[in-house]
């Protein structure tokens, strides 16, 4: 039984005992320092603050979460896994195949990749699964097939346990991925503003520390301007930033008060050449083709 969540439950992955953490949208690379939570599960604010947005989840795995993970990502890895005889355990559908959690053992296990020749990892001290209710890169959602409130996490069997960490290979990260990223509808427009918006989202994800507000600012500001010039709904923009923002960390509070910045102050100056383009337009869809005066039609600026 599949179990789907257009977005992920924060708030009951921190019940269910493990250290939750966000990731933007369609990734699967981390855009915050992520190491303190192998340590230290998240506070409740911050679960809070996470909780609800457009934003994919990540699960520490190791003792903090009491989690050990198979993630099988072929189907020569799901055959060998089929043959294992595995006893029943929460399981993750992923893109390319599943993710199976176990209850972490009392000898350490870390990261171990392409077990037995096959795209068969492990994941243990050291590395983090993305979570239910995330999306790939490609497009598709994480869902659990079995969730823990169904189906206790098991325990490895110890011949299988044993020959997992008697594999010798190095840890790895997970591949960077690109941004999967959301559409606002601009009109003639948009496939220039959302070319815009991913700009700035990729500069807001390079942000450092001590430098996110402001980039945050700056970046809604621009934007706003644009959104007042092609008369479009800010909320839909502010709705595609904040995760972003949150998933850098950013708290809840920062997030909203940096946006409401921008919208009250990007608002009064609505860009000039894009207002001047959509007069333009509206002219042309009466049936004449005259431009504004001296303008050129793109740029606004005279020839």
């Amino acid at each position: 039984m599949h179990y789907l969540n257009k977005t992920p439950n924060f708030k009951e992955l921190f019940d269910l005992g493990f250290a939750p953490f966000i990731l933007p949208r369609g990734q699967k690379t981390p855009s915050i320092v992520w190491k303190g939570f192998q340590t230290n599960r998240p506070t409740v604010e911050q679960i809070d603050d996470w909780q609800g947005v457009n934003a994919n989840a990540a699960i520490v795995t190791g003792r903090i979460s009491n989690l050990l993970v198979l993630d099988v990502d072929s189907p020569a890895a799901q055959a060998l896994v089929d043959g294992l005889n595995l006893p029943p355990t929460p399981t993750v559908k992923t893109a390319k195949g599943r993710h199976y959690y176990f209850a972490y053992p009392a000898a350490e296990v870390r990261n171990k990749v392409r077990l037995k020749g096959v795209e068969l990892d492990v994941r243990g001290e050291g590395g983090y699964v993305v979570a239910a209710g995330s999306q790939h890169p490609d497009g598709s959602m994480y869902e659990w097939e079995v969730h823990p409130h169904d189906c206790k996490l098991a325990e490895l069997p110890s011949e299988l346990l044993s020959e997992f960490t008697s594999t010798t290979s190095n840890s790895r990260s997970l591949a960077c991925q690109k941004a999967g990223g959301e559409f606002v509808e601009a009109g003639t427009f948009s496939v220039w503003f959302n070319r815009e918006l991913q700009q700035q989202i990729a500069e807001l994800r390079e942000a450092k520390e001590g430098r996110r507000n402001d980039t945050l600012f700056r970046a809604a500001a621009g934007l706003a301007n644009h959104v007042a010039a092609l008369d479009l709904e800010w909320g839909l923009v502010a709705d595609v930033l904040r995760p972003e923002a949150l998933s850098i960390g950013m708290t809840g509070a920062e997030t909203e008060r940096s946006l409401q910045s921008a919208w009250d102050i990007g608002s009064r100056t609505p860009t000039d050449w894009l207002r001047i383009a959509q007069s333009w337009i509206y002219v042309a869809n009466l049936g004449h083709t005259r431009q504004p005066p001296g303008q050129n039609e793109l740029t606004g600026r005279k020839p």
